[in-house]
């Protein structure tokens, strides 16, 4: 069974947990990378390219989501009718502010 992970959050604590008790510098050197972008990396600052992920053995998928204003959705009926019933949940009253009943009756201090 393959491991997956659904996004770079997740990717960065499986090469936490493979780096181990091992230097940045000595996991860097691992996956052929410098120590820089290995620590960009972790920062959040870039996110793993090709060559991070060919040394990790991952591959890399894209999920794309089409808008509810596609015309991709008039050809998704199910897509369609989630979204209609999304639409149709009841949605809670505002509440009015806690002052409001102190100000009509008179004891609003501002």
């Amino acid at each position: 069974m393959a491991y997956q992970v659904s996004n770079v959050k997740q990717l960065l604590t499986l090469m936490k947990r493979l780096q181990g008790e091992r230097s940045s510098t000595q996991f860097a050197t691992e996956l052929g990378i410098s120590k820089q972008y290995l620590s960009d990396i972790y920062n959040g600052r870039r996110e793993p390219g090709e060559s991070v992920l060919n040394a990790l053995d991952l591959t890399r998928t894209v999920t794309f989501a089409a808008a509810a204003s596609s015309p991709l959705m008039s050809v998704l009926p199910e897509e369609k009718a989630r979204e209609e019933l999304a639409e149709q949940k009841p949605q809670r009253p505002q509440r009015k502010p806690r002052f409001w009943k102190s100000a009509r009756a008179g004891k609003f201090r501002p």
